[in-house]
């Protein structure tokens, strides 16, 4: 005895249409990839204090990542100057929770470099353009995360991961960020990536 199975035809251009041209991130691969945030500032930073670490002006971003279970990239982007040899310099970036109640919690340094290096003797030295790049996984720390965790869906729990960088110098006088004020001297990007 013969059994014959058919299927119904399967029409990807309709399903498409049906989602009106998106495919809802929780339903994309893993590695997909998705904007969830871009800043950028003409704000310059003054560091003016030595061995101090001080905010980076508008070198911040609030973003609410869709899945609980994703790797979010922070890239922030922005030009340095300085007044004669800072000696050394460095950066930090940190995460913090915000909470729909306005309060943040949990705060976490999740970068942290310091180089000691003698550039420049003159009065205007620096090296260039600081690229910060890390990757983070803002809901896998303890308290956090919930109890099934995995492609849980945060985006309507009203909270938000707040990231924010500092600057720091050695010696020196002033040290800038952004010191000619470009209209985009200082770019921060978060990306989300599907897991």
């Amino acid at each position: 005895m013969t059994i014959r199975i058919s299927k119904p035809a399967f029409n990807l251009r309709e399903k498409i249409s049906q989602l009106e041209g998106r495919v809802p991130f929780e339903r994309m691969p893993v590695g997909s990839v998705m904007l969830i945030g871009r800043r950028f500032t003409s704000n310059r930073t003054n560091i003016s204090s030595n061995s101090t670490w001080t905010n980076i002006s508008d070198c911040d971003i609030t973003v609410f990542p869709r899945l609980q279970s994703s790797l979010l990239e922070i890239e922030m982007n922005f030009t340095v100057e300085s007044q004669n040899a800072p000696s050394g310099i460095g950066f930090r970036i940190w995460r913090s929770r915000i909470r729909s109640d306005g309060l943040g919690a949990n705060t976490n340094k999740i970068y942290d470099n310091y180089q000691h290096s003698h550039w420049g003797t003159g009065n205007w030295t620096g090296p260039g353009t600081i690229i910060l790049k890390v990757f983070d996984k803002p809901y896998n720390i303890t308290g956090i995360h919930d109890a099934d965790y995995g492609a849980v869906d945060v985006s309507n729990r009203g909270e938000g991961i707040y990231y924010y960088a500092q600057a720091y110098k050695e010696t020196g006088n002033n040290m800038y960020v952004n010191y000619g004020q470009d209209s985009e001297g200082v770019i921060v990007t978060v990306k989300e990536i599907r897991q």
